[in-house]
């Protein structure tokens, strides 16, 4: 037997009939969706090579920025209960604005990352959204929300999150203005 369902909208991560009431799909259960293509959100990871990553940055409206880590290199988090481990697929930036009050001069520049774990691989051109999306890939509750300097690590055991090697840039800056 087949169920049409028809005028159904996808709002707030869930599908809604015109009533508005949440129509419940079972786990596991393979449907056809039909739509305009417009309607469908593709996600393209575009990857630039270091020289145009670069040029892109000092393009920028930097006061100045710094390059922690290459593409290629491993950085590991953790989702809920799940040790994950994520590749740079270019490399990763440090990003000052003086102009911004103090938390927030300093941020992260977007990087294109995958993680592949069994026969799964995501991509993301975040950090932030790679953590996004591995948390709403194997869990359903919760928020899937994560600041990328405390959520991801330069080592497997989890001990030195990338927030070090904020902070040893901030103290490098504090040295030069009092120089």
């Amino acid at each position: 037997m087949k169920i049409i369902c028809e005028d159904v909208v996808y709002i707030n991560g869930r599908f809604e009939n015109k009533a508005g009431e949440i129509i419940r799909i079972k786990e596991g259960a393979e449907l056809k969706l039909i739509g305009a293509a417009s309607e469908f959100l593709s996600k393209e990871i575009i990857v630039k090579t270091s020289e145009n990553l670069l040029r892109e940055i000092e393009n920028g409206e930097f006061t100045s920025f710094k390059c922690i880590l290459e593409a290629g290199t491993n950085l590991y988090f953790k989702s809920k209960d799940k040790h994950c481990k994520a590749e740079l697929l270019e490399d990763l930036y440090l990003t000052y604005k003086s102009h911004l009050t103090e938390k927030r001069q300093i941020s992260l520049y977007s990087c294109a990352c995958k993680m592949t774990n069994e026969s799964l691989t995501l991509k993301a051109n975040s950090l932030n959204e790679l953590y996004i999306d591995v948390f709403n890939k194997f869990w359903d509750d919760g928020a899937p929300s994560a600041n990328a300097f405390t959520t991801f690590y330069t080592d497997s055991s989890l001990e030195k999150p990338i927030n070090n090697l904020r902070e040893d840039w901030k103290n490098e800056l504090k040295k030069k203005r009092n120089a």
